[in-house]
């Protein structure tokens, strides 16, 4: 049954799901299930448990930015679009400013879960440990001191890249700017960074770079997600192999214990910026 044709067919999916509320959100497209509808599923039932919703992939950012449109322009009051906020805010006019539509903090959701703030806590979960020891908290400080300059290059690149409509980070490729060191720390792949960037400049054929209003800063916010969660993997579970004997951490593990801190975070957001952002856009909807 296809209801997005029209502003009705779209009211009216909600109530075919005997639900309050329809929600977009990226991903392979007619699903009702994966990784970025557990994600809103979390922020919308932690934080209005109140509301029945009924989560539906619809594929990539451009889809969600139509059904955004579609939702604001003919007023759908049962329809929210939930979306990875990329690099839109660096740009005029590409964020929807309307309390149905919603985004994360960082560039995607892993950003949001996987924030270097909590490599004590996953430090801990790894190692069945209440506490982290001095000497494992200091040499994840410093590896991620060591990280961050290099990142912060590849952020920079492939933001240029963005502008010019190509990309230098493949998101579904975390690991290749990474090798590990003999105890299991990720250190930088200076060339294999340089030989990205490099290829892009020969493909890119001169194009001009699309205006943006401001230039992303923020790594951790604004580098690709996939990347960072497996920074954060490889960090922690080598800290904790190294000084408390454990195995290393799947990335399914990473997962439950990462998105179980954010919704602890959601609960009690003070001080903490990226479930700030999450409560404040829920502030916005009605009563």
């Amino acid at each position: 049954m296809t209801f997005e044709r029209s502003a009705k067919g779209q009211v009216n999916r909600a109530y075919f799901y005997g639900v309050d509320i329809t929600c977009y959100v990226e991903g392979e497209d007619q699903r009702d299930s994966g990784d970025d509808i557990y994600f809103w599923h979390l922020v919308f039932s932690t934080l209005r448990p109140d509301l029945s919703i009924k989560y539906l992939s619809r594929g990539r950012k451009p889809q969600l930015e139509a059904l955004a449109r579609q939702t604001i322009s003919e007023d759908l009051d049962n329809i929210f679009v939930a979306m990875d906020a990329d690099y839109s805010r660096f740009f005029d006019g590409r964020v929807f400013d309307d309390y149905r539509v919603f985004y994360t903090h960082g560039y995607c959701w892993e950003n949001d879960i996987y924030a270097p703030g909590v490599d004590e806590q996953v430090y801990c979960d790894i190692a069945r440990s209440p506490t982290i020891p001095a000497n494992a908290r200091e040499k994840q400080r410093k590896s991620w001191s060591e990280l961050q300059g290099f990142m912060e290059k590849l952020m920079r690149a492939d933001f240029f890249a963005f502008r010019c409509g190509g990309s230098v980070v493949e998101a579904d490729k975390p690991g290749r700017f990474f090798s590990m060191c003999a105890e299991g720390f990720p250190t930088p792949r200076r060339s294999q960074a340089l030989a990205a960037i490099a290829g892009f400049s020969s493909r890119k054929n001169d194009r001009i770079p699309v205006p943006c209003v401001a230039q992303p800063i923020d790594v951790w916010r604004n580098c690709k997600g996939k990347m960072l969660g497996l920074t954060l993997k490889k960090i922690s579970g080598a800290s904790a192999a190294k000084y408390a004997g454990a195995k290393q951490i799947t990335e399914a593990h990473l997962r439950h214990i990462c998105l179980s801190i954010f919704r602890a975070n959601l609960l009690d957001p003070q001080q903490n910026r990226i479930a700030e952002h999450h409560v404040a856009q829920i502030s916005r909807l009605p009563a």
